[in-house]
């Protein structure tokens, strides 16, 4: 991204990618997200950019930001033609420059435990390697649930190299 671009201008060079469920409907009464946590979507008349986390919306306002979290690649923008598909996600806060480090560490990582250890680690999907989360204050402190935590053999674990613990 060219920081003397206009967010029109950003918004109009990303490409068109459909939804992957159908439109929800009011009607339905029950909302079923569409998109993952860590989509970064928007509708297709609007500007505004949005990251989907646990099924909320949170506007990325600031062009530095939305470079960051798309590695200066646009096209990582989901564009969608149903704005019924964003409306529906609760809004949360604006995604601020202090969340931009936590919110990468959760786009390229993953939660994982043994079953016969209580221990926590994460899984850098790109390095391969694992810290292990020392305290439940720090584990929370990231933002992360233990309902995104996936229980491996020890043998799957061991795969992944150590890369110490995880410090607020």
């Amino acid at each position: 991204f060219v920081e003397k671009l206009a967010p029109t201008d950003v918004a109009s060079t990303m490409a068109y990618i459909p939804p992957v469920l159908p439109v929800p409907s009011a009607a339905a009464g029950k909302f079923i997200p569409p998109y993952p946590s860590g989509a970064l979507v928007r509708y297709f008349l609007d500007k505004n950019v949005y990251l989907i986390e646990n099924n909320t919306k949170r506007l990325i306002s600031d062009l530095k930001i939305l470079a960051a979290l798309t590695n200066n690649n646009p096209s990582k923008v989901i564009i969608t033609p149903y704005k019924e598909t964003i409306t529906f996600y609760t809004t949360g806060s604006s995604v601020t420059s202090k969340d931009l480090a936590v919110i990468k560490i959760k786009l390229k990582s993953f939660l994982l435990k043994t079953k016969d250890n209580p221990t926590v680690y994460l899984v850098d999907s790109q390095t391969k390697t694992k810290k292990s989360i020392p305290s439940p204050a720090i584990f929370y402190s990231y933002g992360f649930s233990f309902g995104n935590v996936s229980v491996v053999p020890k043998e799957e674990l061991a795969g992944y190299t150590d890369g110490g613990s995880l410090a607020l």
